[in-house]
């Protein structure tokens, strides 16, 4: 079975809007960011799952092929369709 880790944050392109970087604690309570596309090859590889964890619910974080590249979002939840875009801001 895969690692896991939470992402409790995002950094947006000023220019395109779209999510380049996403953070959280690791297993020591220390911060993490990485860039999307190493999220991206991580999930896809299934070498570690990554989840959001919001409003008391732990969302699964998938990545979803679009017009031949990949991009990441949560799974569908009453929540929100897409929970990444609620979290804060990455520092």
């Amino acid at each position: 079975m895969a690692s896991q880790l939470r992402i409790d944050c995002v950094t947006t392109s000023t220019r395109t809007g779209n999510i380049t970087h996403v953070g959280g604690p690791n297993y020591q309570g220390r911060r993490w960011k990485w860039p999307v596309d190493t999220v991206i090859g991580l999930i896809v590889s299934q070498s570690m799952r990554f989840y959001v964890y919001q409003h008391g619910t732990q969302t699964r974080v998938v990545a979803v092929p679009r017009n031949g590249r990949y991009y990441i979002r949560t799974e569908a939840d009453s929540a929100s369709s897409n929970n990444l875009l609620s979290l804060n801001h990455c520092r």
